[in-house]
């Protein structure tokens, strides 16, 4: 019984030390390589699942006359049918996030939450929804028209994550830039290190230029 015990103890030991060496080699992987999920489609590789309920308030619409007569109606609209103490927590904003000259219409829930609209051929489309699932969130605007799409920065897990959001093919797109990480494994926060998950240095620049500017997209409360 004792040998047993002993036997399966070994056995115990040496699949432990067999699962944290994987774990180490996975960490070195992903932060000195590019990584596949870095740069997906939201369409194609998500983690959550459309609002549905918003897509279908576009089934019965009419068209317009002009974007404006249309964004106004989905704003009154979303005022009529939400909740007033849900209301006090959303807000709203233009922005072409595609640069084909048309604003898309971003309604936000909680500040974490975006269902985004665009306007095509007299009507409303809806486009996507994403939740970035965390309080701390703050969205940039590019003046580069290289960059129409909109800089996203969130923070959780000690690292600070850097996001490039536009649609591509009609299809909300999402890449994930780099981590700053000062978690206890890097040192501390005085001690950071960046896991960069994009070969283009240009885009990571304008993402660390654009969060010290502290020039964050205005929204527009619903109250």
């Amino acid at each position: 019984m004792k040998k047993t015990i002993v036997v399966l103890l070994a056995c115990l030991i040496v699949f432990m030390t067999a699962c944290t060496g994987q774990g180490k080699d996975a960490s070195t992987d992903s932060k000195n390589s590019p990584s596949a999920a870095s740069q997906t489609e939201i369409k194609g590789d998500r983690s959550y699942e459309s609002d549905t309920s918003a897509e279908s308030q576009l089934t019965d619409q009419s068209s317009f006359d002009n974007i404006n007569a249309a964004y106004k109606y989905l704003i009154n609209k979303t005022k009529a049918e939400t909740d007033p103490d849900e209301l006090r927590y959303m807000a709203y904003f233009f922005k072409d996030i595609d640069g084909d000259g048309t604003n898309e219409l971003f309604i936000n829930k909680g500040g974490t939450a975006n269902t985004i609209y665009s306007y095509k051929d007299q009507k409303i489309v809806y486009i996507d929804s994403y939740d970035f699932l965390t309080g701390t969130i703050r969205m940039f605007s590019s003046d580069n028209p290289k960059y129409p799409g909109i800089f996203c920065y969130t923070c959780g897990n000690s690292s600070d994550h850097y996001q490039y959001m536009t649609i591509k093919d009609g299809k909300l797109s999402l890449e994930f830039l780099w981590h700053d990480v000062y978690g206890s494994e890097s040192g501390g926060y005085d001690n950071r290190s960046g896991v960069y998950l994009t070969d283009d240095t240009e885009i990571i620049e304008e993402s660390k230029r654009l969060y010290e500017s502290g020039n964050d997209i205005k929204r527009t409360s619903f109250n």
